[in-house]
């Protein structure tokens, strides 16, 4: 899996800016190719239906 660098973190800033939004993960995407971006996205995905009960009389 991917994991986030350090340094674009930012140790001298607070990553969230005035509304709550955390910038360092905006950072971290943007500095991701494409391919890594939808890596992620499916990473993100297939945690989701792994955890997701099926609905009734599914499976």
């Amino acid at each position: 899996m991917f994991e986030m660098p350090q340094d674009l973190v930012g140790a001298d800033q607070d990553p969230y800016d005035a509304d709550g939004i955390d910038r360092s993960l905006i950072r971290w995407m943007l500095s991701l190719s494409p391919t890594e971006r939808l890596a992620v996205a499916q990473g993100s995905i297939d945690l989701v239906e792994s955890v997701r009960p099926l609905p009734d009389g599914a499976g």
